[in-house]
């Protein structure tokens, strides 16, 4: 999909989900977020997960650039052949 002003490609979202699982509980009355219970409602992220997310994420994005290069590399081969 192109942006017609700019010429950029863009990205289509076919779907958001929430994450549906709860928060991590830790005791801790004296912080400011605590509950009347003393419970303080954490971050349900793994860091793990997330750094492992990063990474594939970056491989995928280095495979694509590397496609991208052969294909303009043999895109200038051929060009490069049919000149001569």
């Amino acid at each position: 999909m192109l942006d017609g002003s700019s010429g950029a490609r863009l990205v289509n979202v076919a779907s958001v989900s929430e994450d549906p699982s709860p928060f991590r509980l830790k005791y801790d009355p004296a912080h400011p977020a605590a509950g009347p219970d003393g419970m303080v409602k954490l971050p349900n992220v793994d860091p793990m997960i997330e750094v492992a997310n990063s990474r594939e994420a970056q491989r995928s994005y280095e495979a694509n650039l590397n496609m991208m290069l052969a294909g303009s590399e043999m895109r200038g081969q051929l060009i490069g052949m049919l000149s001569k």
